[in-house]
């Protein structure tokens, strides 16, 4: 049997392996194509690194444990947490650091949100934040205002509104470039929630 009706029989047994046990050849092709990003995700804190050209899985693992070792691990807090008077909640991941504190005379909850200095390690230039959403008991508040700065900034602003007995969800996107690999986009998404006692 030459090399090429070899292969012939082996792409058919491969095809038919595939088919025999639930997967379809789009599927098959879909885990050999080459991917763009990278993610390392905790709960609702997430990273995830667009690339400008495609990888191949073995780059795509080595890049996700390259960014697990070299980003420390906090535990991170699920579910809304209770906030009275003064309290500060400082959620943090690998990615970054938040701090909401409530103002109860203001009706405020003021929130900082820093880089970590790990991830500032491979942003290139500016970060684009897009402005931190907020959700009083699941209505939708005002968009906080939008900020194009540099990667060590302390993002911040105000959730106004909250009184006691509410529960405050938010969210915030940010975007950069990287330069891990071939380059390419990057985004942290964080996010939390809690309620007022």
């Amino acid at each position: 049997m030459s090399v090429r009706a070899l292969v012939r029989v082996m792409s058919v047994m491969v095809v038919v392996f595939l088919l025999l046990f639930g997967a379809s050849t789009a599927g098959a092709q879909e885990l050999a194509a080459p991917v763009d990003r990278v993610e390392v995700s905790t709960g609702s804190y997430r990273l995830e690194l667009v690339m400008d050209r495609p990888l191949t899985a073995a780059q795509v693992a080595r890049y996700e444990q390259e960014l697990r070792g070299m980003l420390r691990h906090e535990q991170q807090v699920d579910g809304p947490v209770d906030m009275d008077c003064g309290a500060v909640f400082s959620p943090a991941d690998e990615n970054g650091r938040a701090r909401i504190e409530r103002i109860c005379d203001r009706r405020q909850l003021r929130w900082t949100y820093r880089i970590s200095s790990q991830v500032r390690m491979i942003i290139v230039g500016p970060v684009t934040e897009t402005g931190l959403w907020y959700f009083i008991n699941g209505v939708r508040q005002p968009r906080n205002s939008p900020h194009v700065e540099p990667s060590d900034y302390l993002f911040h602003g105000t959730m106004s509104g909250v009184d006691a007995g509410v529960q405050v969800d938010f969210q915030d996107y940010l975007t950069f470039r990287h330069n891990i690999g071939p380059g390419g986009a990057g985004s942290i998404t964080f996010a939390g929630s809690a309620r007022m006692v």
